[in-house]
């Protein structure tokens, strides 16, 4: 799911289809999802003509293929360091979400059988 937030509210921009069979994301796709988010038309509804956009500086967000996208829609984007979790809040919880999907969610036993020896 991506959302948006401004100075005065915040909510669901895009939901992606439940059933995708990959979760590594391309950039071909990344575009293709900012052009369903109707990212052009959102951004200034949202927060005004001045509006800027902002991702993280994984491979998919730094692709040609994206960066000739913002060009040719002319969306601001902000700009900060490589390695800035701090001014990207989410990639902080990356770290945890995954310990606790590590902990919680390995299954015990593969089979009833096991788990009644």
């Amino acid at each position: 799911m991506y959302n948006y937030q401004t100075a005065l509210r915040y909510g669901s921009l895009y939901r992606p289809d439940q059933n995708l069979k990959t979760s590594r994301q391309t950039a071909a796709g990344y575009v293709q999802m900012l052009q369903q988010a109707s990212l052009m038309t959102e951004g200034p509804r949202l927060c005004g003509n001045s509006w800027v956009f902002q991702q993280d500086n994984t491979a998919v967000h730094n692709a040609r293929l994206t960066k000739d996208f913002f060009r040719e829609n002319n969306i601001t984007l902000l700009d900060h360091p490589t390695c800035s979790p701090d001014l990207n809040p989410i990639e902080n919880i990356w770290g945890w979400m995954i310990l606790i999907r590590s902990v919680f969610l390995i299954p015990l036993w593969t089979s009833s059988d096991q788990c009644c020896l």
